[in-house]
C-alpha cells in the first residue's frame, strides 16, 4: 500500500501531463499529427517533398520484439500507462536507429541532440517533427493502432548535409 502523499503526487503529475498533451495537440504541435513545417532556409523543397521522404511500410520485421521503456508512467489508477523512450542524436547518427512498442500504447519520446543541432521527422500518421538544439531534449509523442514500420529521419539540420534515420514499428498486439 502506498502512502496517501505519493497519491496526491502522482495526481498532479497525472494531470500536468494530461494536460499538457492536449495543450499540445490543440495548439498544432508535433502531437496533433500535422505535417512538419515547410522549410524556412529559402529551399524549394515543399511539404509534399518532405513528406514523400517520410516513409511508411505495412511491413514489420519478423524478429521485432518490443523495446523495453527507459521509464512507465502510470496516470489516474493506473489505467493509463505511458512508455517513455530516449532517441539521442550525436555524431550523425540516431540512438537507438529502431524502437519496437505495441500497438495501442502511448508513447512518450525524448529527442537530444548532443553535439549539434539536429532535427526528426517521423512519418505519417505519426507525423511529428521536432527540432533539438545542441544540448535540448524536445518531447513528443504518439499512440498508434496501425501495425507497421514508421521512418524517422532528420530533415533540415542533417550533418554534412546527409540524411541519418532510424524506424519506429509498431508490433500487432498479442
Amino acid at each position: 500500500m502506498e502512502p496517501q502523499g505519493n497519491k496526491g503526487l502522482l495526481a498532479v503529475v497525472g494531470v500536468v501531463a494530461v494536460a499538457l498533451v492536449a495543450w499540445y495537440g490543440i495548439s498544432g504541435g508535433p502531437m496533433s499529427g500535422g505535417n512538419p513545417p515547410v522549410p524556412s532556409d529559402n529551399s524549394s523543397e515543399s511539404l509534399i517533398d518532405l513528406n514523400a521522404r517520410l516513409l511508411f511500410s505495412p511491413i514489420v520485421p519478423a524478429s521485432a520484439v518490443p523495446t523495453p521503456p527507459e521509464q512507465v508512467f502510470f496516470f489516474g489508477e493506473g489505467e493509463v500507462r505511458l512508455n517513455s523512450f530516449s532517441i539521442v542524436a550525436n555524431r550523425g547518427a540516431f540512438t537507438p536507429s529502431t524502437i519496437v512498442v505495441e500497438e495501442g500504447q502511448n508513447v512518450q519520446v525524448n529527442f537530444t541532440a548532443v553535439d549539434r543541432d539536429y532535427d526528426i521527422g517521423v512519418a505519417a500518421p505519426i507525423g511529428a517533427y521536432v527540432v533539438a538544439k545542441a544540448g535540448e531534449t524536445q518531447v513528443f509523442g504518439f499512440s498508434m493502432n496501425q501495425e507497421g514500420t514508421y521512418a524517422f529521419r532528420c530533415q533540415q539540420f542533417c550533418p554534412e548535409g546527409r540524411a541519418i534515420e532510424g524506424s519506429i514499428v509498431i508490433l500487432k498486439k498479442n
